[in-house]
C-alpha cells in the first residue's frame, strides 16, 4: 500500500485561470498551491484579544502564532464541536498538529484573519 497521498490533478492550463487577487494558484516542483491569501498583510493581535473570542457567537483559535476566526466552522467541524470550543480563544497548535491531515492543514488558512503580535 503506498504512503502517498492522492491529490487533485490540475492541467496547466486549469492553474493558469487563476491569476487574479480573488484566486491565485502558482506551481512549485509539479505540485499546484493555492497562494490566493499569502500575499495579504495580517493585522496582530494580542494574547488577550484572541482570548476574548471564545464562544460560538464569536471563536476564534491560535495555530502557530497564525490566529484564527473559526466561527462560521465550529458546526461543521468534522470532531464535532466539543474540540473546538475546548480551545476558544486559546492556543491549539499542539492538538491541531497531532490530530489534523494535510488536507485540514490547509484548509485552515480560508479561516486565518491575523497573526499574534510579539513584544
Amino acid at each position: 500500500m503506498s504512503d502517498h497521498k492522492k491529490y487533485k490533478e490540475y492541467t496547466v492550463d486549469e492553474v493558469l485561470k487563476h491569476n487574479t487577487k480573488k484566486s491565485l494558484w502558482i506551481i512549485i516542483r509539479d505540485e499546484v498551491f493555492d497562494v490566493t491569501n499569502d500575499h495579504k498583510k495580517y493585522k496582530e493581535y494580542t494574547v488577550d484579544e484572541v482570548l476574548k473570542h471564545n464562544t460560538k457567537k464569536s471563536l476564534w483559535i491560535i495555530i502557530r502564532d497564525e490566529v484564527f476566526d473559526v466561527t462560521k466552522f465550529v458546526d461543521s467541524h468534522p470532531g464535532g464541536c466539543d474540540p473546538i470550543m475546548n480551545f476558544a480563544g486559546k492556543d491549539s497548535t499542539t492538538v491541531f498538529v497531532g490530530n489534523h491531515s494535510d488536507d485540514a492543514e490547509h484548509m485552515k488558512n480560508q479561516f486565518k484573519i491575523g497573526v499574534i503580535k510579539r513584544t
